[in-house]
């Protein structure tokens, strides 16, 4: 099981009871007021393991061309052609035309009267093997065109699936409780219904008139290699056993 650490704090005090009752719906026994006012605020911790996302970013080759002339629509129609060349060669080596994209407009760039024009073609593989494999076949760094080659290897983003986030809450809630029944029962009271439940460590109520207070400090759980603390701050109302 997951999680088990908790950060509590006990916490009696005198006044608004019967409106607190009336907010969570339950009618007030008779009670004395600093029954009716007793609460025990916890933090619940639990660990969730988190997965690389399937939507990988794939495996990336980008080659720059660039070709300069004296007119701007010289340099730009071998630039063109070259990119059709390549394209034509990846595509017959098994690349899917999707995969292929040019990336933006080409850049213009005058260089002493003449016409410099470059841009990017953007090819996705899925392993570096079928890389290297069409770039043998379509012989890219033979072109006269190809200016740089980049090979951008592919990302992931870890992050916990929705039944696993779920659980982790559930699991959180599960240690709050357990910690604030080992409290409540030190003091010889009992929990009661939920008064609130909120995500995350929030700040724990300071100590309340005129009556004794216990807390219970503990660290958060220190999360491992692909994991992440979820928590969860939950007040009980608790009563005398």
């Amino acid at each position: 099981m997951s999680v088990i650490e908790s950060h509590t704090r006990w916490v009696v005090g005198v006044g608004a009871a019967v409106a607190v009752l009336a907010t969570v719906g339950l009618r007030a026994p008779t009670l004395k007021a600093a029954d009716l006012s007793a609460r025990l605020t916890t933090v619940g911790f639990a660990l969730v393991n988190m997965t690389a996302n399937s939507a990988s970013t794939p495996l990336q080759l980008q080659i720059n061309f660039q070709e300069t002339t004296e007119t701007i629509k010289a340099s730009m129609s071998l630039v063109q052609q070259a990119m059709a060349k390549v394209t034509t060669r990846m595509e017959k080596a098994g690349v899917k035309a999707n995969a292929i994209t040019q990336q933006g407009q080409p850049s213009l760039n005058n260089q002493d009267g003449s016409w410099q024009v470059s841009t990017t073609l953007q090819v996705n593989f899925r392993s570096m093997t079928q890389l290297a494999t069409v770039a043998d076949k379509t012989e890219v760094t033979d072109n006269p065109a190809v200016q740089n080659i980049f090979v951008n290897s592919p990302s992931s983003t870890m992050k916990a699936t929705a039944a696993a986030v779920a659980a982790g809450y559930a699991s959180a809630v599960q240690n709050s409780a357990r910690t604030a029944a080992f409290i409540a029962s030190a003091d010889h009271r009992k929990l009661g219904t939920v008064v609130s439940i909120e995500e995350g460590a929030g700040d724990l109520p300071s100590q309340s008139l005129g009556y004794s207070s216990a807390s219970l400090g503990i660290n958060p759980p220190q999360p491992g290699a692909n994991q992440e603390v979820l928590a969860v701050t939950v007040t009980y109302r608790t009563l005398p056993s």
